[in-house]
C-alpha cells in the first residue's frame, strides 16, 4: 500500500518532469499539484482513521486470553472525533496553545513572550478572526 506521502512525492516528481519538458504549462501544473496535495491530505486522513480503528479494537483485549471488553480504551471514543481533536480546523498553530488556526496572536503578542518573560494577557486583539485582521 502507497502513503499518502509517497504518492505526492511520486505526483510531484512526475508533474516537475512534465513541466520541465514544457508538456504541460504552469497553470495546469499548479491545478495538477492542487489535485494530488487533496488526494494525499484524503489518503492521510484514510490512513490515521485505518490506524485509530485497528489500535482501538486491539485495545478492547483484556489480557492474553483475546476477550474483548467493552470499556473505553480511548478519550476519543471514534476515529472522526479524534481527528476532529488533532487535526480539526481549531487546533494549535504554534504550539504556544493560545493560537488556533481561526485566532492567531501576533508574534509579538504578550502570549509569545516566553522563555524572556513570563507570558501575560493577549494585547494583539486576537479575537478576531484572522482574515480580519
Amino acid at each position: 500500500m502507497q502513503t499518502a506521502v509517497e504518492f505526492l512525492d511520486e505526483r510531484y516528481t512526475y508533474i516537475k518532469w512534465m513541466r520541465d519538458r514544457d508538456e504541460i504549462s504552469w497553470l495546469t501544473a499548479a491545478d495538477w499539484y492542487s489535485d494530488a496535495l487533496n488526494k494525499a491530505l484524503e489518503m492521510e486522513k484514510k490512513q490515521i482513521f485505518d490506524a485509530f480503528n485497528q489500535g482501538y479494537r486491539e485495545g478492547e483485549k483484556d489480557g492474553d486470553d483475546g476477550v474483548v471488553s467493552f470499556k473505553d480504551v480511548s478519550e476519543f471514543n471514534d476515529a472522526e472525533n479524534y481527528w476532529q481533536r488533532t487535526y480539526g480546523t481549531n487546533v494549535p498553530i504554534c504550539g504556544c496553545g493560545n493560537c488556533t488556526e481561526h485566532y492567531q496572536h501576533k508574534s509579538d503578542c504578550a502570549v509569545h513572550n516566553m522563555p524572556a518573560m513570563p507570558n501575560g494577557q493577549c494585547d494583539c486583539n486576537s479575537n478576531v478572526p484572522k482574515q480580519n485582521q
